[in-house]
C-alpha cells in the first residue's frame, strides 16, 4: 500500500510543476507559478519520506487535508476537481495505512 501512496503523491507532485509551468507560461505569473511548484515540492518530499517514520505518515496527512481545504475554498475548475480527486484518494489510502499498522502494532504487543 505504501508503494501506491509513494506514486499517487509524486504523481500529484508532478501534476503541480505541469499546473505551475502552465501558469507561468499562459498567464506570465511566476509568483502564482512559484507557489503551485513549491506544493509540488511538498507532495514530491512526502512521497520519498513516506515510508522512513510514521511521523511522516501523519505529516502527509496533515498536508493533504490543508491542501484539500485549500482547493475547496479557491475556484473549482477542472484541475481542482482533478486535485480534490486525488486528495481524497490519498488520504483514505493513508488512513487505512494507519489503521493497518496500528492494527499490526497492537497485535505485536500484545
Amino acid at each position: 500500500m505504501q508503494k501506491n501512496i509513494r506514486l499517487i503523491l509524486s504523481l500529484q507532485g508532478m501534476l503541480w510543476f505541469v499546473m505551475a509551468f502552465i501558469q507561468w507560461q499562459k498567464f506570465g505569473n511566476p509568483a502564482i507559478a512559484i507557489l503551485l511548484a513549491v506544493d509540488g515540492l511538498g507532495f514530491l518530499a512526502l512521497a520519498f519520506l513516506y515510508s522512513w517514520r510514521k511521523i511522516f505518515r501523519f505529516a502527509t496527512l496533515f498536508y493533504l487535508l490543508v491542501n484539500l481545504a485549500l482547493t475547496i475554498t479557491d475556484q473549482m475548475g477542472l484541475a481542482d476537481y482533478l486535485v480534490l480527486a486525488l486528495n481524497a484518494i490519498i488520504i483514505l489510502l493513508v488512513l487505512a495505512d494507519l489503521r493497518v499498522a496500528s492494527t499490526a502494532a497492537n497485535k505485536k504487543g500484545g
